[in-house]
């Protein structure tokens, strides 16, 4: 960006509450001043809405933005107004991991936004420094965001531009920090969009519907899931994860360095269908740390390849004898000795009926006795054996089997 359309050092905003010291950061639609709030004596950060591509300004005559062509005006109109309205709808949310919005105001022919200063280096920034960033430690910065959408997603807003430029490390104590919802987007209870502007992209984090007229407008966290899975990715790989349209044919490949548990998180979050995604944020971050996470040290308690221990067969329980009927159902098996059982009574019966009246009447000896009760043990022993060649079949089958 040429640097005459920026605002100098030193120049005064609101009314000289403010004071201009320098810019952080230039996007598409907007500059970055880091600027120190007057009265109060303390640093802040001013974002100007400033659709470069659309506006003009010679900050070296005057800090008043200028516009191009008639459909230009119009266009830049519908923007600025959605900047404001968007600033206004940050600035209800509160949470500790999202920036907060001191003040709106409109000046210069332009509006602009007062936020928090957040001392620190953003985790863009970051993954330059050192490549990549730890396992562990992208997880638990990644799970820290995650919690910040869920209550965006409560809002009915989304993001829309989740990446790991648009997220800051406070200095302080080390928290990440959601910033930059230039993007982001407003719903109706009922989940229709409450404001028509395009849509930026930035490759790499958006998912593929981003890349489509009208694919966010209507409501769904999936898109900020997919943003954040490819942070994500970022983080411990320090590659950019490849553009969502060139997924739809080679898919997205597991590098080197990430836990399999990780990477099935990252690869649902990433998934090219939204249904295929997390439906929550709160679910991506339960995936991550369904299992710990380690750096691949000596407390990695993940095991791969390990056979479970095998139980051991029982032993079949050989029959004494082979049953008195082979291939009968036990069903009917048991009715036949039954059958067997009454027959042999009711002729045990006829004799000792003969017997009697052979004798004259006696009635039966203490041996006839002794000989019924020992018939009637007699003829249960093989009902007996039969259930032992339920056994025998098990063991045929095993051996079969072997």
């Amino acid at each position: 960006m040429d640097i005459n359309l920026e605002l100098k050092p030193g120049t005064l905003l609101r009314n000289g509450s403010y004071r201009i010291i320098e810019v952080l950061g230039r996007g598409g639609f907007g500059i970055t001043y880091l600027a120190e709030h007057i009265m109060l004596g303390i640093k802040v950060a001013i974002k100007e809405f400033f659709p470069k591509e659309f506006c003009d300004r010679d900050s070296e005559t005057t800090y008043t933005v200028t516009l191009g062509t008639q459909g230009n005006r119009e266009l830049v109109g519908r923007l600025r107004a959605k900047f404001i309205k968007e600033a206004r709808n940050i600035a209800r949310l509160n949470h500790p991991y999202i920036i907060h919005i001191q003040d709106i105001f409109e000046e210069n022919n332009t509006a602009y936004y007062v936020m928090d200063y957040i001392e620190g280096s953003s985790l863009q920034s970051i993954c330059k420094q050192r490549k990549s960033i730890p396992q562990k430690d992208a997880v638990d910065y990644v799970t820290k965001i995650a919690g910040a959408l869920e209550y965006i997603h409560s809002q009915s807003m989304t993001h829309l531009d989740v990446k790991p430029a648009n997220i800051m490390i406070r200095k302080s104590d080390n928290a990440p920090v959601l910033i930059d919802f230039g993007l982001s987007k407003q719903y109706t209870s009922e989940g229709e969009q409450t404001s028509t502007t395009p849509v930026g992209i930035s490759h790499g984090y958006a998912p593929i519907e981003q890349y489509r007229q009208g694919g966010v407008s209507e409501f769904s966290p999936a898109t900020d899931i997919y943003a954040l899975g490819a942070t994500l990715y970022k983080l411990i790989t320090g590659i950019t994860p490849p553009e969502a349209p060139l997924l739809l044919d080679s898919g997205l490949h597991r590098p080197d360095g990430i836990d399999e548990n990780v990477w099935r998180a990252i690869s649902k979050a990433m998934s090219v269908s939204k249904s295929g995604r997390y439906s929550s944020a709160s679910d991506f971050a339960a995936a991550l740390n369904s299992t710990s996470v380690t750096d691949d040290d000596d407390e990695d308690t993940v095991i791969i390849d390990e056979k479970p221990e095998e139980p051991e067969k029982p032993k079949p329980v050989k029959p004494e004898k082979p049953s008195l009927v082979i291939g009968v159902p036990e069903k009917e098996h048991k009715t036949n000795k039954s059958l067997q059982i009454i027959i042999i009574a009711i002729i045990a019966f006829i004799v000792i009926a003969i017997i009697v009246s052979l004798s004259g009447g006696d009635g039966a000896s203490s041996d006839d006795s002794d000989y019924w009760d020992s018939a009637v043990v007699e003829e249960v022993v093989p009902v007996d054996d039969y259930y032992l060649y339920d056994d025998s079949i098990v063991e045929i089958v095993d051996s079969c089997a072997w």
